[in-house]
């Protein structure tokens, strides 16, 4: 009698427990008995099957028989209690195949995740008696928000976000959640939307490490400044340059250079600073005389070297598996400076125009096309992922660039913002759709603080108040009781100090309160958002105040 398959799904167990079935198919008559181990970081429990808990001592559910087809039973599964950063809790279900009554299971059929290690999921029969699961457990995933200013603008300096953190549970679809966050920026600014947020406004961020540069491909690019030496009397082929107009050449790649002896030869660069101290210290792959030879004749004294850099599009990077194609980078070092340089695909082509003679001897005309490079934006050929608990959790490769960058950019950390829910997946494992999307601000309140002029029958066009924080001119707008205008609320048109001006002349009163929307220092950001497939630790989804407010 053979056993052909085990059911018990593949979903994680939420956080907060719940009852997971199984489902034991195969040929009526089977015989077969189950152990259900449960691992919390290193201590065993085993699920007793009569009062549906975990306990230290070993339980078999013993000799149950298939019938109709297939055997069903649950496993009831309390809250687990962990707390982000925790390992998840481990459940490992073996079925056995009883053979003292002729029960096997169906042939083995191995499935290896990417690291070559075992998929029992996957897998299918044994060619033992014994086949198992595994289900995991893992603690709830927090997702708060927060915001960042990229480009450093002052107006958003010591700005804070305050809202309520997301408790999901991983491996769940959560349906769409209204969410509510206010942004506030320091007291010595003042800001306003210039439009609604976007679901492309929200972003994650990550830093890599740029490694090894790969020669392809790679292009030189002519150094239009000149290095000189000193004068040498000696045969040498190690000289010391100054470095010319402040470039620094120190851990750039010298591919050749032309210099210049009786007459102008060619000499390879070797290598640059081979004792790795500090002065400019070329190596060259023949020796010659730098200055004045011994047996006489005349030569310059200074030896004069005109540079090629080798760039490069492709670097090796220690874990590529939550980037993608198109994430823009942030290099220190980069030839672009701070814009520009993204992962992205590298095609090289040239095209060949053929004439085919047809037999009444016509010409038709044709275009091929010769593809010379046609390389990923990232590649993970060649390097083995590591995989955590049935997931790929880092996986070293190669990313290339839109445009190519100095080796120097070697060890250094890039930054990438990563906006929209297509990128927000790569790095988070999740997929989520963030919409109704809106902002507020919220109004600034003051007083008239005029005791002299504000007597409520003088015509005033410069009012002062008590405060002007949060107020700004050509934005905000004035209302409150005794305000007048023709048609709409006047503007503030210019501030001094706490003087403000307005048109039409107001008749106000000193001490009474006046009230200024359009601009402010509050900001409520509101919209729903909707997870699906949650399959990551706790992560933060940053907005970008830049984009859709202005502040100073």
């Amino acid at each position: 009698m053979i056993i052909n398959s085990i059911d018990i799904g593949s979903s994680y167990i939420s956080n907060l427990g719940g009852v997971r079935s199984y489902r034991v198919v195969g040929e009526t008559g089977s015989i077969f008995s189950v152990v259900v181990e449960k691992l919390t970081g290193t201590t065993k429990t085993y699920y007793n099957f009569s009062t549906q808990t975990f306990t230290s001592t070993y339980k078999r559910l013993k000799n149950r028989k298939i019938s109709g087809g297939y055997y069903q039973g649950d496993i009831v599964i309390g809250e687990a209690g962990l707390s982000s950063g925790d390992n998840p809790n481990i459940y490992t279900f073996s079925f056995f195949a009883e053979s003292a009554y002729g029960t096997k299971h169906a042939t083995g059929k191995e499935a290896r995740f990417a690291d070559g290690s075992l998929d029992l999921n996957g897998s299918t029969g044994s060619n033992s008696n014994l086949l198992q699961k595994v289900l995991y457990q893992y603690p709830t995933t927090v997702v708060s928000f927060s915001h960042i200013a990229p480009n450093a603008v002052a107006g958003f300096n010591s700005s804070t976000t305050s809202s309520t953190a997301l408790n999901l549970q991983r491996g769940s679809n959560t349906g769409t959640i209204p969410f509510s966050i206010t942004y506030t920026l320091h007291s010595s600014k003042t800001g306003f939307s210039k439009r609604k947020p976007t679901a492309f406004d929200f972003c994650c961020r990550l830093s890599k490490t740029i490694g090894e540069p790969l020669v392809s491909p790679s292009v030189k690019v002519s150094n239009p400044e000149s290095f000189t030496s000193g004068n040498t009397r000696a045969e040498t082929n190690r000289i010391i340059f100054a470095e010319g107009g402040g470039v620094p050449l120190v851990g750039m790649e010298l591919v050749d250079g032309l210099f210049t002896r009786h007459t102008d030869i060619p000499i390879l660069v070797t290598s640059i600073n081979p004792d790795g101290d500090n002065p400019l210290e070329v190596e060259f792959n023949q020796s010659f005389y730098h200055g004045s030879p011994s047996g006489g004749g005349s030569a310059p004294s200074t030896l004069v070297m005109k540079l090629q850099v080798r760039k490069y599009y492709r670097f090796k990077c220690s874990n590529v598996f939550d980037l993608a194609d198109g994430m823009p980078l942030l290099i220190s070092g980069s030839i672009d400076g701070e814009d520009g340089v993204a992962i992205s695909r590298y095609f090289e082509s040239t095209t060949q125009d053929i004439e085919t003679i047809k037999p009444d001897g016509s010409i038709i005309q044709s275009t091929i096309e010769n593809v010379i490079f046609d390389i990923p934006a990232i590649s993970t050929l060649g390097f083995t992922p590591t995989v955590t608990n049935g997931i790929i959790t880092s996986q070293a490769g190669v990313i290339t660039l839109n445009s190519p960058q100095l080796g120097t950019i070697r060890n250094t950390s890039a930054k990438i913002y990563a906006y929209g829910s297509r990128y927000i997946k790569a790095v988070h494992n999740v997929s989520l759709d963030i919409k109704n999307l809106d902002i507020t601000t919220a109004p600034v309140t003051t007083t008239v603080n005029d005791a002299s002029n504000a007597d409520g029958q003088t015509a005033q066009t410069n009012i002062v108040v008590a405060s002007a924080t949060g107020i700004r001119d050509d934005v905000s707008v004035m209302s409150g009781v005794n305000v007048t205008s023709t048609s709409l609320n006047p503007t503030v048109t210019n501030i001094s100090g706490t003087t403000l001006t307005v048109s039409p002349a107001q008749y106000l009163q000193h001490g009474q309160t006046l009230t200024f929307t359009g601009a402010g220092q509050v900001f409520t950001i509101t919209g729903e958002i909707d997870f699906k497939n949650i399959d990551s630790t706790d992560f933060t989804l940053l907005f970008d105040v830049e984009k859709f407010i202005t502040a100073s």
